[in-house]
């Protein structure tokens, strides 16, 4: 599966729901490691202004938000998030620890994705004490990750 091939063909349309989420999954990924591998710790904790978020920050949110939704939503796998605290990190974890905690999030969410099929999608879930669908939870924290990649690469 190449993150770039747009000219995929499938043969149901939650086969290609499921699989472009993935590609585009790890498409961020793959932009997200490249803007990391460029940048420094000092980087990677730069504000400009203390109220605004780190690149860091943005990594352990992305974390905490892939997880809740589709390792715990989706996966239905425990976790407990402290959303506040993503955001509150000052202390300046390494680059490369940043970039192995989000792939480690990222690998988890991606099989749990491939586990997904027709009949699954439409299952509701309680996440973030909203009930959605499988299918309303991919799209969310898939397009909620592209979005901070952009973010990051800005």
């Amino acid at each position: 599966m190449s993150v770039y091939d747009l000219s995929g063909e499938y043969a149901t349309i939650p086969q290609a729901f499921i699989t472009e989420a993935r590609k585009t999954m790890a498409g961020s990924m793959q932009r997200i490691e490249h803007c990391l591998g460029q940048i420094t710790i000092d980087d990677a904790w730069w504000r400009p202004h203390d109220s605004m978020n780190a690149i860091g920050n943005i990594i352990l949110h992305l974390c905490g938000n892939l997880s809740q939704w589709l390792i715990a939503g989706v996966g239905q796998q425990p976790y407990t998030r402290n959303r506040p605290a993503e955001f509150a990190q000052r202390a300046r974890l390494p680059v490369n620890d940043l970039r192995q905690r989000l792939r480690g999030v990222i690998d988890q969410a991606d099989a749990i994705l491939a586990s997904q099929n027709e009949s699954t999608l439409l299952t509701m879930r309680r996440v973030q004490g909203l009930d959605v669908t499988i299918l309303a939870a991919i799209f969310h924290a898939v397009s909620h990750l592209e979005g901070h990649a952009q973010e990051i690469i800005y």
